[in-house]
């Protein structure tokens, strides 16, 4: 079988048709080109756009599908066997334009280039003092009860108290202590967390309002006068346990889905669809 795929290799649509030309498949031959082959069985067009009006149809033609761009969608599109569409949203178009939708196919995944994964991190400040005012029973509550492939904890400040609840800290999570440096810290941060019970200030908060981080405490001290509606005001532990574990449930469901995501997976699903073409 013979595939040809029509795109100059500019853009992201040449690094796709770039990762389909490395498909190593005994049965299939794929070239590229700026035109489409005509002894080819399949001829493939990135993106539909150079499918005009005006070219000549070959065995079969693929069409992949982007978006609409506001002219000549619904001539170029129907005159496509097939309509390869990058999600169910672009599916949802192509049927509101009228096209039918047994031509439409999404593919299983897209490959990723981003390989770090950026963990949520969640920052407390402050001297513990006396009578576990500032919260450090509920924080270690809390991390020892959240996914730390999601979260991790930085701790502010050189108190000694702070140091050694730090080490407590790091038994159940994953936490580091930055001892001087307000601005890294600050800057690190996804979230500020005040679990103090009694608060005047704390000057900490005053810091997270002027770094604009988002601040999650009880409404007391500063943060009653300066919360807004970014920011999360809880009254006990179980609605401040709740907060973060629907973040973390969101955070998994999110990466649950990304796995598909792989060139491997694009690579795979268009030899399947390229051979039930061809065997049809």
């Amino acid at each position: 079988m013979k595939v040809h795929l029509i795109n100059n290799g500019k853009w992201i649509l040449g690094i796709i048709s770039e990762k389909l030309l490395k498909i190593s498949n005994d049965g299939i031959a794929i070239a590229r080109g700026n035109r489409p082959d005509y002894n080819a069985d399949i001829n493939y067009y990135f993106n539909w756009q150079r499918f005009t009006p005006e070219t000549k149809k070959s065995k079969f033609d693929i069409v992949w599908f982007s978006h609409l761009c506001g002219y000549h969608e619904v001539n170029i599109l129907n005159r496509a066997d097939m309509i390869v569409a990058k999600s169910q949203h672009g599916k949802l178009t192509l049927k509101n334009l009228g096209i039918p939708i047994h031509k439409v196919r999404i593919f299983d995944g897209i490959g990723a280039s981003v390989k770090y994964f950026k963990k949520i991190n969640l920052g407390f400040a402050g001297r513990l003092l006396y009578s576990n005012r500032k919260g450090e029973s509920e924080l270690l509550k809390l991390a020892s009860q959240l996914d730390m492939r999601i979260f991790k904890f930085y701790l502010f400040g050189k108190d000694e108290s702070l140091k050694k609840f730090s080490n407590e800290l790091s038994k159940v999570c994953d936490c580091e202590l930055i001892p001087e440096d307000s601005n890294r810290f600050f800057n690190i941060i996804d979230y500020y967390l005040q679990t103090s019970y009694v608060e005047g200030g704390s000057m900490d908060i005053i810091n997270a309002i002027g770094s604009g981080t988002p601040i999650v405490s009880r409404d007391i001290g500063f943060f009653y006068d300066f919360k807004t509606s970014e920011d999360f005001v809880y009254e006990d532990f179980e609605e401040l346990l709740i907060y973060f574990k629907t973040i973390e449930e969101a955070k998994l469901m999110k990466l649950t889905k990304s796995k598909i995501n792989t060139w491997d997976n694009f690579r795979d699903w268009h030899i399947k669809l390229f051979k039930d073409i061809y065997e049809s």
